[in-house]
Order: structure tokens, then C-alpha cells, then sequence
């Protein structure tokens, strides 16, 4: 199959005919702001549901806000932190829940599965009731136990069976398949249009009292891979040619221990928030010069992607999908500090001139 647009590609499996069900589940295990699967996830159900689906979003934890019309169903409400992770990875031995789950997707013409915890849900209402199931793939992290793996395998076994697998970059289809045999399409992580050139970033700058001064930006989950430590260390080597340069971390800790350690790295030139609505988040990206990410795990990166979408050059670790993404900036040698400080600078002063003529 030919690489398709997420909305057309739906509506061959589940067409709006008056005699079929509107209905669309989308499973993902976290549904949570900053958080790249679950971005996509809310896209998806937004854009559904504005081309008349009925959207139902099934998860085990949210802090995500959608339009009321789409209903989201928390599996297990009010688990704590250390039982949650276990009952998510247990998920399928939760056979009573699995059961009344079940029976909610009867009538579904479609599943989304993101999340591979979550699998056996898809599998159990395709045998049951004919439900089209798509697993979404996002990346395969090999950093993980040869416990995770095992488990991971057992659901790849189920994935298997669905009616398609999707990756979100050629990148993840070739680690897909590498790793597990499964041939996949290519549907990339379409970004919203709210991203585009034009927006003005004045707001924000004048939120954070930064006038005209040189501003880098990254925005993601702040996760050890998301590697923000090394971030700051190459920032510090940029301020030595321009000391007057700022950086913006925008994201949500996940690991107090870490974030405790970047704070305590960082000066008043770099500022932290956690908190931007996601409609405001296109003003960041407005107000930065250059986005700037040293991740070394992704299966897509849509802040890389949002940035360019906002004519803003980035800076990247050539890692993954980003040789695939960066079409304004560059990529350079993972954890080659100085080749990076190297093309910030080139990209600040490229924009100062820009701003001078």
C-alpha cells in the first residue's frame, strides 16, 4: 500500500455509510501532555471527530482535555503510581475488566491501538466481532530489560493478527521489521495547522522578560533519553561566544531525581516550564530562533517537526527518523558537543543578520 494521509486511510477501513457504526476506539496507555504518542493520539481523535465519527478514548491515566463529544474512559481510576505500572503491564491477566471492555466494543467499526499493553483488546473484539484493529507504531525502545522483551514479543505474537500495522516514520518501519518481521506502512505524524510561519512570539518573550536576546528552545518530556543534561552542557559552550543567549525548556518532569540534577546544572539563563497550554505552544516555537533537541529516541519527534512547521531551523542528533525530518537545519553526530555548539551559533547568527537587514 502506498503511503496515505491518517484521515483518508481511516475512511477505507470504516467509511461513513449510513449503515455502518461511527464508532472509533483509540487505545493508549498513558494519555498524557508532552507526551509524543499521546499528541498524536488527541489529533487523531480530534480529526475524527470533525469529520463526523463518534470518538471513544480508552486509557489508564489522563491529564488531557479534549472536546466534551469525545468521551474518554479511564480503564482503572485512581491507582497509585507503582500499582498503576504493574496493573498496566498485568493488564491482560484483569480478566473481568477485560470482559466488560469487551463488550463495549461490539458495535466499533474501528480500533487504534498505540500502546502494545494494550493489544489484547483489539485481538479479543477482532475474533469476537469483526472490529478492524490498526496498531500505531511509534518506535521499539532496546534499552529495556530482557523481561520487557519477552513481554514485548508476546505482544508483537497479537499485533501480528491485527488488519494493519502503521509506523510513523520509515525509520520505526525498518526497526519494525528488523526486529520482529512485521511489515508495516508509512503513515508520518501530521502536524496540526496551527503550526505555521507568521505567528508572532512577542507574548512570550515578554513573559519571560527576554526582549531581543538569542533564544533556543526545546520542548519534550523531560526523560533522561530526551538527554536535556547534555543539552545544558552544550548550551554553557554557546554562551561562551554569546553570552547574552537564553534557552527554554518546555515539558513536564517524569523523574524528580533527574529534573533535581538539570536544575541544579542550570543558571538564570535557562529557564524551566511545565505549564503551557497547548494552544499557546505555537507562540514558543514563534518566539524561539532555533529549536534545538539532543534526543537519542525517537520514532518521529514532533516538536522537531512543529518548529520547522513554524519556519524556525533545528538542531539534532542524526539519530532515527531525523535524517527523514530535518528539512531546515542540521543533524549532527550524536553526543558530538562541539559540532553542535558549532551549528547553534552558525543558526544565531544567520538569524541576527536576518533581523539586521
Amino acid at each position: 500500500m502506498k503511503e496515505k494521509k491518517f484521515l483518508e486511510f481511516v475512511k477505507e477501513l470504516a467509511p461513513l455509510e449510513q449503515n455502518k457504526s461511527k464508532k472509533i476506539a483509540i487505545f493508549i496507555s498513558l494519555f498524557k501532555k508532552y507526551d509524543g504518542a499521546s499528541v498524536v493520539a488527541k489529533r487523531q481523535a480530534e480529526e475524527l471527530l470533525k469529520n463526523g465519527y463518534e470518538v471513544f478514548i480508552y486509557t489508564f491515566e489522563t491529564n488531557m482535555s479534549l472536546h466534551d463529544r469525545v468521551k474518554i474512559k479511564v480503564i482503572r481510576p485512581s491507582l497509585r503510581k507503582l500499582y498503576g505500572r504493574i496493573y498496566r503491564g498485568l493488564f491482560f491477566l484483569d480478566i473481568p475488566r477485560l470482559i466488560d471492555l469487551v463488550r463495549e466494543l461490539r458495535d466499533f467499526s474501528l480500533i487504534i491501538v498505540h500502546h502494545g499493553n494494550m493489544a489484547i483488546l483489539g485481538f479479543i473484539a477482532k475474533k469476537l466481532y469483526g472490529v478492524k484493529v490498526i496498531f500505531w507504531n511509534h518506535h521499539i525502545d532496546d534499552n529495556v530489560s530482557l523481561l520487557h522483551k519477552i513481554y514485548e514479543a508476546m505482544n508483537w505474537k497479537i499485533i501480528r493478527k491485527f488488519d494493519y500495522v502503521v509506523s510513523v516514520s520509515q525509520f520505526s518501519r525498518d526497526q519494525l521489521k528488523l526486529r520482529t518481521g512485521i511489515e508495516s506502512i508509512v503513515i508520518y505524524n501530521e502536524i496540526d495547522e496551527r503550526f505555521r510561519e507568521g505567528l508572532s512570539g512577542d507574548a512570550v518573550r515578554k513573559k519571560y522578560g527576554l526582549g531581543d536576546e538569542p533564544l533556543l528552545l526545546f520542548v519534550g518530556r523531560l526523560v533522561r533519553h530526551k538527554n536535556i543534561h547534555l543539552l545544558i552542557e552544550i548550551f554553557k559552550l554557546i554562551k561562551e561566544e554569546i553570552p547574552n543567549a537564553r534557552l527554554l525548556i518546555v515539558g513536564r518532569r517524569n523523574d524528580e531525581e533527574y529534573f533535581r540534577m538539570l536544575r541544579e546544572m542550570a543558571d538564570e539563563s535557562i529557564i524551566f516550564e511545565e505549564n503551557v497550554p497547548d494552544d499557546e505552544l505555537p507562540l514558543y516555537y514563534a518566539a524561539c530562533d532555533v529549536y534545538v533537541t539532543c534526543s537519542t529516541l525517537e520514532g518521529f519527534n514532533l516538536p522537531l517537526a512543529e518548529a520547522q512547521a513554524c519556519g524556525k531551523p533545528v538542531v539534532a542528533f542524526d539519530i532515527g527518523p531525523h535524517r527523514e525530518m530535518v528539512k531546515k537545519g542540521y543533524v549532527v553526530e550524536p553526543y558530538d558537543k562541539l559540532s553542535f555548539k558549532e551549528k547553534v551559533i552558525e543558526l544565531l547568527k544567520e538569524r541576527s543578520r536576518d533581523k539586521n537587514e
